[in-house]
């Protein structure tokens, strides 16, 4: 599916209806090239309800999420019967201070990519994105592992957050970061 040809406030919102739309497996979404600034957080929530969201390349589509808190993408989909049988590739997604350079200030406290939660995540590969400015890049939750991780860009992160701004966050929750 095409996340432009459903409507919304925001591309967030489209790709949410696109999700909700396609069949109860799951399915592939497609995004344009473009830069869209979106407010809506993407929320891949339905147990046994993999999609993958593809980008045409990290230098052709540009997703830059504006609220300082909260999470961009929560992949919560569960756990597939085999491995990597789904995906997130070809976009750069920026937090609201975006092009963070070494030294800078970031204060957000929000999160690029969050893999789990109670339906978890497992089987998913992230490949040939960016990401830049956000509290913490990537958040492994609980319920997350089988995870891949192959050519993305990874910067920007350390929202100021003592306990946990970073990058790469790995919870100490149950079956997280492997």
């Amino acid at each position: 599916l095409f996340a432009d040809q459903f409507t919304g406030a925001d591309l967030g919102a489209q790709i949410n209806t696109a999700y909700a739309a396609l069949s109860s497996s799951g399915g592939t979404i497609l995004v344009p090239s473009g830069t869209f600034v979106i407010t809506t957080p993407i929320v891949f929530g339905t147990n046994n309800k993999f999609a993958s969201l593809k980008g045409p390349g990290a230098a052709a589509c540009f997703i830059q999420y504006t609220p300082t808190s909260g999470n961009c993408l929560t992949m919560n989909c569960g756990n597939p019967a085999g491995h990597l049988v789904y995906e997130i590739s070809g976009i750069t997604f920026m937090g609201k201070t975006t092009l963070i350079a070494a030294g800078n200030a970031n204060t957000n406290t929000s999160v690029g990519i969050y893999y789990g939660g109670a339906t978890g995540c497992a089987g998913l590969n992230t490949h040939d994105c960016n990401f830049n400015g956000f509290g913490s890049n990537w958040e492994i939750g609980q319920h997350a592992y089988m995870l891949n991780f192959q050519n993305c860009s990874n910067s920007g992160g350390h929202g100021g957050q003592s306990f946990r701004g970073s990058l790469i966050h790995i919870n100490a929750a149950n079956d997280s970061g492997e």
